[in-house]
């Protein structure tokens, strides 16, 4: 029997997980719907209707799950919190069939990989991770929960990256570099150096435009 699930977010990224679901997953999950604080109740996406944030509750007696189609780190972590409390809402990994994931990698609930990944040797991917499509994560990387990665990045191996991390599309980090958390790496950026908490780095070569205070 298949198992309902509700997409949060009904953006391009929550269309393009609803797409990854329905052809890697279709015999596992069956979508119901979205939840976007940004549209009516009632009108409809891809054929899905938009629905309160009310029916997390409202179908508490069963299982639920959640899948985040957010890339903002911060406002996928803030809506986590919102609804972590909500007995019976599960969050799976969702993880595309095209994706190379190896054996010894640890992926924790929530994250979405997509396709053409590639996930090396003792990487550890946090909770409620994103990785877009064709990323590579080198071997013994650790990241953060809630960070995000747009397509075609590459990062090293030995790198540790922090919560709520956004990488940008065709970036690239150097081995054993260290990204504290919030920090922002910006579109084909290319990386030689660690970035403290709340960093930006963008261009190549990279410098930082903002630091937290």
């Amino acid at each position: 029997m298949k198992r309902e699930l509700v997409i949060y977010g009904a953006g391009g990224l929550g269309r393009e997980i609803l797409s990854l679901i329905n052809r890697d997953y279709k015999n596992e999950w069956e979508t119901i719907g979205f939840i976007d604080d940004g549209l009516k109740e009632g009108t409809y996406v891809e054929g899905l209707p938009i629905f309160p944030k009310s029916v997390l509750v409202s179908h508490c007696y069963k299982k639920l799950a959640v899948v985040f189609g957010i890339a903002d780190p911060k406002i996928k972590k803030k809506i986590y919190f919102e609804i972590n409390n909500i007995e019976n809402l599960v969050f799976p990994k969702i993880i595309s069939k095209s994706a190379i994931i190896d054996e010894k990698a640890l992926i924790e609930e929530g994250t979405v990989i997509a396709d053409n990944c590639w996930v090396s040797i003792n990487a550890r991917i946090g909770s409620f991770c994103f990785l877009n499509v064709g990323n590579v994560i080198g071997h013994d990387v650790k990241i953060s929960n809630f960070s995000s990665f747009m397509p075609l990045s590459s990062i090293s191996g030995f790198v540790e990256i922090g919560e709520c991390t956004l990488v940008g599309a065709r970036s690239f980090i150097l081995q054993g570099l260290k990204i504290e958390d919030n920090c922002v790496v910006g579109a084909g950026c290319s990386l030689f150096f660690s970035l403290k908490e709340g960093d930006t780095a963008i261009t190549s070569p990279p410098h930082v435009i903002k630091t937290k205070n």
